[in-house]
């Protein structure tokens, strides 16, 4: 892979949801003590990215760099939906597992699951990002039903994952 670049600066849209997250983390009983030194980074691979549309009716143009470079409002939708629905299960599956800390037959075991509980809620923080940043007030109110809906309430989009996980196997 190459160098990807690390996102420093973030927009206020995105500084204001930082704080929701912190609390959604307190909510679910997620204790932010258990990341040590981990950091949510936001990180971006340009140069693997390349800078023309792969494939579809778009083929060989340049990416969009701004959402009202999509050319129609179905297309801004679609994406902003996807970026939804993915980052709705990266929070989903840290509120089911969560509580199976306490239950980890080994240590290892219990590391293990909690170093993807921290992927889990970069990945959904990566997704929150995106929408903030590049989607407007939609983005915005997307990010924010992000966790606003909870596992536990079975309100997650994906149904699976508004099931319980009581055990480890």
């Amino acid at each position: 892979m190459a160098d990807a670049e690390i996102v420093e600066d973030y927009t206020q849209n995105f500084e204001v949801w930082i704080q929701d997250f912190s609390e959604w983390q307190t909510r679910i009983g997620f204790d932010p003590s258990w990341l040590g030194d981990y950091r949510f980074d936001i990180k971006f691979d340009w140069d693997t990215a390349g800078s023309q549309i792969e494939f579809g009716d778009f083929e060989g143009k340049p990416k969009w760099e701004r959402r009202m470079q999509i050319p129609q409002q179905t297309i801004r939708d679609a994406i902003v939906n996807m970026v939804s629905v993915q980052g709705d299960t990266e929070f989903a599956s840290v509120e089911q597992q969560n509580h199976l800390l306490d239950s980890a037959p080994t240590e290892y075991d219990r590391k293990s699951a909690l170093r993807i509980m921290c992927e889990e809620q970069r990945h959904g923080w990566q997704m929150a990002y995106l929408l903030c940043t590049f989607f407007g007030e939609q983005g915005v109110r997307e990010a924010a039903k992000l966790l606003e809906r909870n596992a536990q309430d079975g309100t997650r989009i994906l149904g699976s994952f508004n099931e319980p996980i009581d055990h480890w196997l």
